[in-house]
């Protein structure tokens, strides 16, 4: 696959034109140009970065007025003329020449090819009418364009018009049809404002006029069969139903074998916490199991560019990339679906399937696709039915499970934290605690709408990252960097301790001591440390952690709130995750306390409330319920997803703590650690509250110390080392050197 990119610029029009309107389909208006006409050398070089994936090579073509310039991106890329001054790139299989001659010939119309040959996209550049052609021939290889800054830009892909400059704002009526039908790529609307794609048979003219449509072959592209294989290593991958086993049976058939034809690679796509599907008994196969991992998401919606509503393109992006450079083609049961259907195959397939191949090299070979909604459905399943192996069909599934829910299932970590998040929260168009809620019951078997949940979970990865801007989710800062804080007058220095994320059942003192350790030792190399080290320094421990390794934390999947919960938590104020304004939260301190003592708490802060009161809640709760806390967005698996009760007998794991950090140090700064605090987020009043503690120190010197909550604002440090701060980080800069003596000084004074 290679990869266009054309520019035009619109000089004789004003900014505040678009070229072309929504009725010929032109791309969206984005406002006045600022800045100016953006040049054509510029734009088209921003739009060939963009293609990167698709080839390493670049051709390029420029008009003599810098109106009009093209380029293609390809391994071996060639930009095609005639005597006449014209130019054409392809992707796909086309003749150049015979394109350039029927334009010459018969005009625009003439670049769409005949119904029975292979497709194609083309864009072609007339210098002397001063117009580009987009063409793209039967099901052939997308083309987007978009206005932008006075000029029209064309790509294959939107990343591509997105690295030109063109805005990347979601489109609102086409996010609301895909999160309500799952509908896409059929009409030119995209998922994002203002860009626009070229329909399948399609031929488009962008001139002066703007941008015209020339000539779009009504009803669904006729695209031949290609021959499966074709002398080419194949590979097959297995959806776990007969669809999937059916192709086993397609690739025996080839009439042109692979170049190993007595093995062939068979590909499964395994999710998290499950069981890979049944292998096939044959002799001349080899079982593939790829594992698929919610990181494989966000690759897949940055490779496609927009999001698709089938779970198993999923599944075939990930067995594609682990195929490359073991086979030339793939066989995919994508489409099996539309097959037995007896409809059409949907129009985004032709999109995986082009960015598949640019990606990794392997040509995703869907012949369901190819034929569903035609009569030659029975000729090809006559032909997997005659190489189908023996032992292959108990290898399918008789009742196969909702793809959907499956992967949902699979990633229930990953989508909770994706709906629990401030910015799905934050979203106009959905209440993020009924999509919670339905989501537990979806997984309760309450509800069968599963295709929703995962379109919303898409949705909301892909809006992320188009809104970062960048190919991969910025990096957090820095967890370890130390703070100062002064109590009682002293400056105090707070090193964070990093560590492994916590499980239930982990050995809390000796785990956390063992990175508390290390922490102290690197930061004894630097003599100002190491001296405050043998005087006095104190731990800080968070609760939430000590709460995970006791087991009390659930997930939010394993909490069924009750009528008085879902009641209760409507008349809370905080209505944040992590207080008591949802159900799950409330639910778990009904645990705690027990509904009698939370009613009567309920009553008493709402008599509170009216006399200007407050806190009365909490104080009748107790502390079990003043220390329940919801999910946490920053915080590391499972907290992120969970609500966690107060932990355990604080105190003893407080002191065994101390003792296993004494144990582990054996030197100057063993005997220099005084105390041990575990320490939450106070809910009530904000900031730090001591749950307990022991040494020499009292609690209210932890509360001030850690005053403004550190451990609860950085991930993954559940701990820090508090000790006196050395002079220069006292101060916050070295103190300067005085110059001169005394008498100099005092002299220089008056």
């Amino acid at each position: 696959m290679a990869g266009l990119a054309a520019y035009f610029g619109i000089s004789g029009q004003a900014d505040g034109q678009a070229p072309g309107g929504p009725a010929q389909g032109g791309p969206a208006q984005d406002g006045p140009a600022q800045g100016g006409q953006v040049p054509a050398g510029q734009a088209l070089d921003d739009l060939v970065r963009g293609l990167a994936p698709r080839g390493d090579e670049i051709a390029d073509w420029h008009d003599g007025g810098g109106q009009l310039a093209m380029a293609v991106r390809a391994g071996i890329p060639q930009v095609h003329h005639d005597h006449r001054g014209a130019a054409v790139v392809v992707d796909g299989v086309a003749e150049p020449s015979t394109l350039l001659a029927r334009y010459a010939e018969s005009g625009a119309a003439a670049v769409l090819g005949q119904p029975a040959t292979d497709p194609y996209a083309a864009v072609l550049a007339d210098p002397t009418r001063g117009v580009l052609v987009l063409c793209r021939h039967g099901d052939g290889p997308p083309l987007y364009y978009a206005r932008h800054r006075g000029a029209v830009l064309v790509a294959s892909e939107p990343a591509a018009l997105l690295a030109a400059g063109v805005p990347a704002v979601p489109d609102a009526e086409t996010v609301g049809r895909f999160l309500g039908t799952g509908d896409c790529d059929r009409d030119t609307r995209t998922f994002l404002a203002g860009v626009r794609r070229l329909l399948p048979a399609q031929v488009l003219e962008v001139g002066a006029h703007g941008v015209r449509p020339v000539t779009h072959a009504a009803g669904a592209p006729v695209t031949p069969p290609l021959p499966v294989g074709a002398g080419a290593r194949l590979g097959v991958r297995l959806d776990g139903a007969m669809t999937g086993v059916a192709l086993l049976g397609l690739a025996r058939t080839d009439p042109a074998p692979p170049t190993d034809p007595d093995v062939l690679p068979v590909y499964r796509a395994v999710l998290p916490g499950t069981a890979p599907p049944a292998a096939v008994a044959a002799a001349d196969l080899r079982d593939e199991p790829v594992p698929v991992t919610v990181a494989d998401v966000d690759d897949l919606l940055l490779g496609l560019g927009e999001p698709v509503p089938d779970p198993d393109v999923l599944a075939a992006w990930v067995v594609a990339r682990r195929a490359a450079g073991e086979v030339d083609a793939l066989l995919d049961p994508l489409g099996g679906t539309a097959l037995l259907a007896d409809t059409t195959a949907p129009g985004y397939l032709t999109r995986v399937a082009d960015r598949v191949t640019t990606r990794f090299g392997v040509a995703l070979q869907m012949p369901y696709r190819r034929v569903a909604g035609t009569g030659a459905a029975r000729e090809l399943l006559a032909r997997c039915r005659r190489g189908l192996p023996a032992g292959a069909v108990p290898a399918a599934e008789p009742a196969p499970v909702d793809p959907t829910l499956s992967v949902l299932r699979a990633l229930r970590p990953d989508v909770y934290a994706t709906f629990l998040s401030a910015s799905f929260t934050g979203r106009p168009g959905h209440d993020a605690r009924a999509v919670v809620a339905g989501f537990g019951d979806l997984l309760a078997g309450r509800r069968t709408d599963a295709g929703r949940f995962w379109r919303a979970f898409l949705l909301e990865r892909w809006l992320r990252l188009i809104e970062s801007g960048a190919a991969s989710r910025p990096a957090d800062a820095p967890p370890e960097q130390p703070s100062t804080t002064t109590v009682d007058g002293a400056r105090w220095l707070r090193l964070p301790v990093a560590t492994r994320t916590l499980r239930a059942g982990d050995a809390y003192a000796d785990s956390i001591a063992w990175y508390v350790t290390e922490r102290v030792r690197a930061a004894c190399a630097d003599d100002r440390y190491r001296r405050r080290f043998g005087r006095c320094w104190y731990l800080v421990v968070a609760a939430r952690p000590l709460a995970v390794t006791q087991g009390r934390v659930r997930p939010l999947w394993e909490l069924r709130p009750g009528w008085w919960a879902r009641r209760m938590s409507e008349f809370v104020r905080d209505r944040s995750w992590q207080g008591l304004g949802n159900p799950w939260t409330m639910q778990t301190a009904i645990d705690e306390a027990g509904l009698r003592r939370v009613l009567f708490a309920a009553a008493a802060g709402a008599g509170g409330r009216l006399l200007h009161r407050h806190g009365m809640f909490d104080r009748i709760a107790g502390e079990p319920v003043r220390q329940v806390r919801g999910p946490v967005e920053r915080a590391t698996f499972p907290a992120n997803v969970a609500v966690a009760a107060a932990p355990t007998d604080p105190e003893a794991a407080a002191a065994d703590l101390l003792a296993a950090v004494r144990a582990g140090l054996r030197d100057d700064a063993a005997a220099g650690i005084a105390g041990c605090a575990v320490v939450g987020t106070d809910r009530v009043a904000g900031g730090c509250q001591v749950l307990a503690c022991v040494g020499d120190r009292p609690a209210g010197f932890y509360a001030a110390a850690c005053a403004d909550d550190p451990l609860g604002r950085l991930a993954g440090t559940p701990a820090a080392v508090v000790l006196l701060a050395p002079p220069e980080t006292a101060t916050g800069a070295p103190r300067p050197r005085r110059s001169g003596s005394r008498d100099a000084r005092r002299a220089a004074a008056r």
